[in-house]
């Protein structure tokens, strides 16, 4: 009997549909939290990572917001 890692578990198991829009991803991880101990912790770090520019760009800028079509939002098939 071989003893499978947290990742061959987690990729092993029946998970929800990624492609689902109603998928609450914070809310997986946390009801899924005990089960893969590891990941969840990896996750944190992952899903803190800003998907936009916007935010950093506006720290570091001396000529203030500047938001255009491209800035202010993004498609689904961008996010």
């Amino acid at each position: 009997m071989s003893k499978k890692n947290e990742v061959e578990r987690y990729l092993g198991d029946d998970c929800e549909d990624p492609s689902d829009f109603k998928l609450d991803i914070l809310g997986w991880w946390r009801c899924n939290a005990t089960k893969y101990k590891i990941l969840s912790k990896v996750t944190q770090y992952v899903l803190v990572i800003p998907i936009s520019t916007v935010v950093s760009e506006a720290a570091f800028s001396t000529g203030g917001r500047i938001l255009d079509l491209f800035r202010s939002s993004l498609s689904p098939s961008i996010v």
